[in-house]
């Protein structure tokens, strides 16, 4: 679950709207009594019954064939019962009558969108486009969709409309800053093909390591970018960041000296660094195109990642709201910060009480605090609704084995890898918890599954165990092999990041 799964992009305001514009009346029908049936339909719909409003309008399909009006309501209140599949055809079947139905188009796209095909979602979704395009549900299902297929630019138009049409609503600028963000790391990637040695290049991960706090292998980067490019503009000047973060504020004055020693901008031969030093992100972009193709890419991603920084950076300004908590535990949660995340999701529900996408939200993200009496508290209380949910179960049994309850995980681990066979850390929650119980005859299919996972070699290490206890042998010897291979191979990569390379003074 997520951001766009918890709210819906078609409210259902709007679809009881369409469906008092689109009723049947008496006299399209012999049978009186339809037009009876179509206001219950409307009712159902309005009251959130959406499922008996279905079953309505089914019947209303049947007694009165290829009425685009009552298809669109039939594919609509499926829609809205989480039936998209089959509000599929329905929707269709209305558009081949009339292809400029606007609602239709768009439940059409939503439908699609929501069931995994955002590909066969953007042709409707441009034609609702073309008929309102103002309406903010079509821009932010288009920017999602073009988003999902990795057409980040096309998605910037659709999210910067929206920001402009609901400038209050968080959606649209996050929806802007992760196609800017999608953008960068785009051009990074064609930084890394088309110059992997250059100094923009070290400038650009020596500024990631920073982030990461990884001060010693940052100063290494930036010394060496500046081996390569003496002239660089502002490697000084994070040079003496870095001084400044590790308690050398006298050496990062001398870098600062060395940053205003360089010969003054020339906005006649040197206009990107102008436009940057300006903050005109979008003249930086324009600028990169007659750029070298290593020197262009490492303009677009700066300017990319400081658009992303703007857009996402609007959310603390805007008004509380469910939805804006939402999106923020989500940034959180993506970066890691999983209690921060926590805190925004239970500010969330502070607004939306009882919110079940909310509370599935505050659930996960618990776990991945790993508060996990408290993840497993809600997580049981969900479970109480959404008995079968994959997710919900995988979440409640490993809380309880993380709280030494191996048998009573066994439960809810079992239900969830039947529920969803490809929930591969479910899989290896299962296999431990059959270890801890000596049943490890049970644990090895669990753990084989989830292999994909093993990034240390400590899950084959598991295997390798219990297919040694099993009697095993010849596999457990291979098993433990690799765990061993992969064991080395992690030990140096850890060596080489926590490579600590020694901040010398400026020279």
């Amino acid at each position: 679950m997520n951001a766009k799964q918890v709210w819906p992009r078609v409210a259902l305001a709007y679809a009881v709207a369409v469906l008092a514009g689109l009723c049947i009346a008496p006299a399209q029908s012999p049978d009186a009594g339809l037009a009876d049936k179509a206001e219950r339909g409307k009712q159902a719909m309005a009251e959130g019954n959406f499922d008996a409003a279905a079953q309505i309008y089914a019947e209303l399909v049947e007694a009165v064939p290829n009425n685009p009006g009552l298809l669109l309501n039939l594919g609509m209140a499926k829609h809205m019962a989480g039936r998209d599949r089959e509000a599929i055809p329905h929707l269709q079947a209305a558009l081949k009558i009339d292809p400029n139905i606007f609602p239709a188009n768009l439940f059409l796209g939503a439908s699609l969108l929501r069931s995994g095909d955002a590909a066969k979602a953007v042709p409707p979704l441009q034609n609702a486009a073309a008929l309102q395009p103002d309406s903010p549900d079509v821009r932010a299902m288009l920017g999602d969709a073009l988003l999902e297929l990795d057409r980040p630019a096309e998605a910037v138009e659709h999210y910067q409309r929206l920001t402009k049409l609901q400038p209050d609503a968080p959606g649209g600028w996050v929806g802007l800053g992760q196609s800017y963000e999608r953008l960068a790391e785009g051009a990074f990637s064609q930084l890394e093909k088309a110059a992997p040695e250059s100094a923009h290049m070290l400038v650009l991960v020596a500024a990631v390591r920073v982030t990461q706090q990884q001060y010693s292998s940052a100063f290494y980067l930036y010394k060496q970018a500046l081996g390569k490019m003496p002239s660089m503009r502002g490697v000084h000047q994070a040079l003496a960041e870095i001084y400044r973060r590790t308690g050398h504020p006298d050496w990062a004055a001398v870098e600062d000296q060395k940053e205003k020693a360089l010969p003054p901008l020339d906005c006649t031969s040197e206009k990107i660094d102008c436009a940057w030093r300006d903050e005109q992100f979008d003249d930086v972009l324009r600028l990169a195109k007659s750029a070298g193709e290593g020197e262009a890419a490492y303009w677009q991603v700066r300017a990319y990642n400081s658009l992303a920084a703007q857009a996402l950076g609007k959310l603390a300004g805007l008004p509380p709201s469910p939805q804006r908590h939402l999106v923020l535990a989500d940034l959180h949660g993506r970066n890691g910060r999983y209690v921060d995340a926590v805190e925004e999701l239970r500010a969330a529900l502070k607004l939306a009480p009882g919110h079940p996408g909310l509370e599935h939200e505050l659930a996960s993200a618990l776990y991945r605090a790993r508060d996990y009496e408290a993840a497993e508290k809600l997580s049981a209380k969900l479970l109480g609704g959404q008995p079968n949910d994959a997710e919900l179960n995988w979440i409640r049994g490993d809380s309880l084995l993380a709280l030494q309850k191996a048998a009573e995980s066994l439960p809810p681990l079992k239900r969830a890898v039947e529920a969803n066979p490809d929930l591969l850390p479910a899989h290896h929650a299962l296999g431990r918890a059959y270890m801890q119980l000596g049943q490890d005859a049970a644990a090895v299919p669990h753990l084989k599954a989830a292999l994909p996972l093993d990034q240390d070699g400590s899950l084959h290490y598991q295997l390798g165990q219990a297919y040694r206890s099993t009697g095993q042998i010849d596999l457990a010897k291979q098993t433990l092999s690799t765990y061993q291979r992969m064991q080395r191979e992690a030990k140096e990569q850890q060596r080489q990041l926590q490579q600590e390379i020694q901040i010398t003074p400026p020279q």
